[in-house]
């Protein structure tokens, strides 16, 4: 039989009504619906401003949820060391920042979109890997096949059918793989991988709420050093003026969803999970703006879909047996509500 598992190990619950959810789960599932619908204003911010521009006029966008976590009672609240906390929030900060600029810079030196976004998405399994050996994560066998399914569905979701390929490029595989635009998409995957890792270190010393004030205020910096640099044409309409404003507002509560679930599970589950957001803007993509449904799209829509249920399974059979036997008030430990960010 297993060994009885303590207060500490057992997973924080949310309850609505009769329903007990994983914390991790429940704010994993919320991740993926905002950055879902983020995707789609993301679409439409796409079609007529420059993506760097999006990136700075979006940044100003987070400004609302920064202001209200300044008066979350979560945000003073501490459960390891404060340095480290800052330390590591800081460093997620400047790796996204990074992992975006290198992406601009991978389509500046002749990177396809076709080619190197898809690439980009695979920055789960940067954090899957690292999360193996850095927090020894061991998801059960169930999971891995989820984690594999939705490395598969994060790619198929990125292909574009018609556009060309990775020979498009012109030149032989090996140096296609060894060119700038490459190098830089690459870079921008490892960067965009780690920042997940850090984010999960961060949450086990300080609150999401402080995480996701200090990421955002890195993220403002930079766009305040791009304004004095760039050169930026600031005519837009006031749709697109708006439509970049609420990328950022639903970019960063996205972030603070995402950051309550790495503080309660797994980085090697909550990082592939996250990761499924592209489904709902999918779903949404069809009555509003118009795109069909192809059928590699609905392949990823019905794959993913596996992968998230797949991932959910925390428990093999037997270890839900062995729960059985935890003390009363063990159990009730595991129900209780924890919506502590």
């Amino acid at each position: 039989m297993e060994s009885i598992k303590s207060p500490r190990e057992v997973k924080p619950m949310i309850r609505l009504g009769s329903l007990a959810i994983p914390k991790w789960i429940f704010f994993s599932l919320l991740t993926i619906i905002l950055y879902g619908i983020m995707g789609l204003f993301a679409k439409f911010a796409s079609n007529n401003i420059p993506p760097l521009l999006v990136q700075v006029i979006s940044t100003f966008g987070m400004i609302p949820v920064i202001f209200s976590l300044l008066f979350s009672h979560n945000l003073k609240k501490v459960h390891g060391n404060l340095k480290w906390g800052i330390f590591f929030s800081a460093l997620v900060g400047v790796l996204s920042a990074t992992a975006a600029i290198a992406q601009y810079t991978s389509f500046s030196k002749g990177g396809l979109a076709s080619i190197v976004v898809p690439i980009i998405s695979l920055a789960a399994l940067v954090t899957v890997i690292l999360a193996r050996f850095v927090f020894k994560d061991k998801p059960n066998k169930y999971q891995y096949l989820g984690i594999v399914l939705s490395m598969v569905a994060i790619v198929l979701f990125n292909i574009t059918p018609g556009e060309p390929g990775l020979q498009s490029t012109g030149m032989p595989i090996l140096k296609s793989l060894l060119s700038p635009w490459m190098l830089w998409a690459i870079l921008s995957l490892f960067c965009a991988g780690t920042a997940q890792l850090f984010i999960k270190s961060a949450t086990n010393h300080i609150s999401a709420d402080l995480l996701t004030v200090i990421v955002v205020g890195v993220t403002l910096g930079l766009s305040v050093v791009l304004i004095a640099t760039q050169s930026f044409s600031w005519t837009l309409s006031s749709t697109d003026w708006w439509v970049c404003l609420i990328v950022g507002l639903l970019g960063s509560a996205a972030f603070l969803t995402q950051s309550a679930a790495y503080s309660s599970g797994m980085a090697s589950l909550v990082a592939p999970l996250c990761s499924l957001y592209p489904v709902v803007t999918v779903i949404l993509a069809f009555p509003i703006l118009g795109e069909k449904l192809t059928l590699l799209i609905g392949i990823a829509v019905i794959i993913s879909s596996i992968a998230g249920i797949i991932i959910s399974i925390e428990r093999t059979p037997g270890e839900e047996a062995a729960s059985e036997d935890l003390p009363v008030n063990y159990r009730k430990k595991a129900d209780g509500l924890s919506v502590e960010s």
